[in-house]
């Protein structure tokens, strides 16, 4: 009788470990969570402010230049504002100014991540011609000096998105694009 107790606890847990993330670090996890409110960011958000509001996150900064910055700072993390989460990365530009920021969360999560933007900056507005990593509509909300944006929903259990893209940083982009045609 105690084997096949332990055996369907085995089972239940297992089926809990895989689809409901135990095992992948968001629920079991002993990476600190992150308050951040999203209007409070600017373009004025120094790396060296990023590791002194947060300093028990493990960040790993490092020289990456890609369309988001110049340098990135990434962190582990179990939450975002309650929402579970894998990680988050801070982008910087050659300035030292914070140019974008990403979160992930597993795709289970993202209708949580979804309604904590709406609860805080309103309905979203939808990013025409643009789609997401799932091939989905781009949202996106107004958040202090810049935009917010996640997928408009997401397709199985992969990894879904949500950025913080200062305004500077948007004007920039917008900028150099008229400049170059």
């Amino acid at each position: 009788m105690k084997k096949v107790l332990f055996f369907i606890l085995f089972v239940v847990f297992g089926y809990f470990a895989h689809n409901e993330g135990w095992l992948d670090g968001t629920i079991i996890s002993f990476h600190p969570t992150i308050a951040l409110d999203l209007s409070r960011l600017s373009g004025k958000f120094k790396e060296s402010g990023l590791l002194s509001k947060y300093p028990k996150l493990d960040w790993d900064c490092y020289d990456k230049k890609t369309y988001m910055g110049d340098r990135v700072c990434t962190a582990p993390i179990r939450a975002w504002n309650g929402v579970l989460a894998k990680y988050t990365a801070f982008f910087f530009n050659k300035r030292g100014s914070l140019n974008m920021v990403k979160f992930s969360f597993r795709a289970a999560e993202h209708a949580k991540v979804i309604s904590a933007l709406n609860s805080n900056y309103g309905q979203p507005k939808t990013l025409p011609g643009k789609t997401g990593i799932h091939g989905k509509p781009i949202v996106i909300w107004a958040s202090g000096s810049g935009l917010a944006t996640a997928s408009e929903n997401v397709k199985g259990d992969g990894e879904a998105t949500m950025t913080w893209t200062s305004g500077r940083s948007l004007l920039e982009k917008y900028f150099k694009r008229m400049m170059d045609a």
